[in-house]
């Protein structure tokens, strides 16, 4: 929010997007999730400008993971109000793969 304050950016409202990630299987190397890419993607092609992300982990003895919070916001209140699906199931093929990680598949 302090960002958009110092750009000058001003909305027609703003609202959080919860998204909880699982910790991945132990991996030798790094990977991209492309639900969460793809989700993000989403949210900017519906309108939206991520005003700030927090995330904060979770760990018991049986899962852990990551809480992300975002904060969003709208230039208008067609878009606030717009109804966006968030599954990544309709844009996870659009998400590009980064090259420089290598994919378990």
């Amino acid at each position: 929010m302090l960002w958009s304050a110092l750009r000058g950016k001003k909305f027609y409202a703003t609202k959080t997007f919860t998204y909880y990630l699982p910790s991945p299987p132990l991996r030798k190397t790094g990977y991209q999730e492309k639900e969460y890419d793809s989700i993000v993607q989403s949210i900017i092609e519906h309108g939206f400008e991520i005003i700030d992300i927090n995330i904060t982990s979770h760990s018991s003895e049986e899962k852990s993971g990551v809480w992300i919070v975002c904060h969003i916001g709208a230039q208008t209140k067609e878009i606030f109000e717009s109804n966006i699906n968030f599954s990544s199931q309709s844009h996870s093929e659009n998400v590009p793969l980064d090259p420089d990680i290598v994919h378990e598949i």
